[in-house]
């Protein structure tokens, strides 16, 4: 990376912008960098990210939406497949004289163990991505 990491960026906003062809819209939907072209970025985010950047900031000096960084930036799944944030779940009916609360909507556990309880689903899912 050069000593400038503005020239640095500029110099991958150009690659990403020719890679894109024609097509001049702001993320990259159904378009896949060149293999070099995606770890230069990666390893350009990364280093600013650790610099104490944001995945907005990166993502305007690049040219691309804050979705791109970020998924730039999370590690690789497995066998090149994409690491799923949701899974589907069975529920099953409680055994024994267990009381279950009443919910007034669904309820969802994360990775990270926060459970959360008595949202709409379109709250939960605002509230899941900006906890991203």
């Amino acid at each position: 990376m050069s000593d400038d990491p503005y020239a640095e960026a500029r110099e991958i906003k150009a690659a990403i912008q020719r890679a894109r062809g024609p097509n001049r819209a702001s993320d990259l939907r159904g378009r896949r960098l060149p293999r070099e072209l995606r770890a230069r970025a990666q390893k350009f985010a990364r280093v600013r990210v650790e610099a104490g950047d944001t995945l907005k900031r990166i993502a305007v000096e690049l040219g691309v939406v804050k979705d791109t960084i970020d998924d730039w930036l999370q590690l690789p799944a497995p066998r090149g497949r994409r690491v799923l944030s949701m899974r589907p779940v069975v529920v099953v009916p409680a055994q024994g004289d267990i009381e279950m609360p009443q919910l007034a909507g669904p309820a969802i556990v994360l990775a990270n163990g926060v459970k959360i309880m008595g949202l709409s689903l379109a709250e939960i899912t605002a509230l899941v991505k900006e906890l991203k």
